[in-house]
């Protein structure tokens, strides 16, 4: 017999403050969209995610936060087949997807898998924040998701063709 798998609970009520992974849920986003030759901004209702250091949040000066959309992973695949390939999805479900990061589903609250997307940033007003709808992360989901941000976000490009300074590591002969 295979035993029921119990999902963690990620989510906790509605915080009194703003802090890093709080779920903004359904705020209307201006998204700009290319129409002719100019820019249309289109109100988009969305769940945003907050990035912005929960430290820095209080600070009078910060007065936008920054967020990353938070999607059902159902509905990305049509638009992004590539997230529905395996290795693509194993890699999600062991956090090793450097752009994006994966909650689980919870049943009567978020019963799909939740996706969320670091390549695709904005900044909102932290006064709309307070008061839009929110549920807040909990630890230590709230800290991986942090993590997971400063991984994408520390990442050091390297020159193209560096694998080809190998044989001058220290070590190997020069006419190896």
């Amino acid at each position: 017999m295979v035993e029921p798998v119990t999902v963690p609970t990620w989510l906790g009520s509605s915080p009194l403050e703003l802090s890093q992974g709080d779920l903004i849920k359904n705020y209307s986003l201006p998204i700009p969209k290319r129409e002719g030759n100019g820019w249309q901004l289109v109100l988009a209702p969305l769940d945003l995610v907050i990035l912005t250091q929960s430290c820095d949040i209080d600070k009078s000066v910060q007065t936008h936060l920054l967020v990353a959309t938070a999607h059902p992973y159902s509905s990305l695949v049509p638009q992004y087949p590539q997230l529905a390939q395996r290795e693509y999805r194993l890699n999600l479900v062991r956090g090793q997807s450097i752009a994006d990061f994966l909650l689980p589903p919870l049943p009567g609250v978020q019963d799909d898998w939740t996706l969320i997307n670091f390549r695709r940033l904005f900044s909102i007003p932290k006064d709309e924040a307070r008061v839009s709808e929110r549920l807040e992360l909990v630890s230590p989901y709230r800290e991986a998701l942090a993590q997971a941000f400063g991984r994408f976000m520390m990442r050091v490009g390297l020159p193209e063709g560096i694998q080809n300074c190998e044989p001058m590591l220290p070590g190997k002969a020069r006419n190896a």
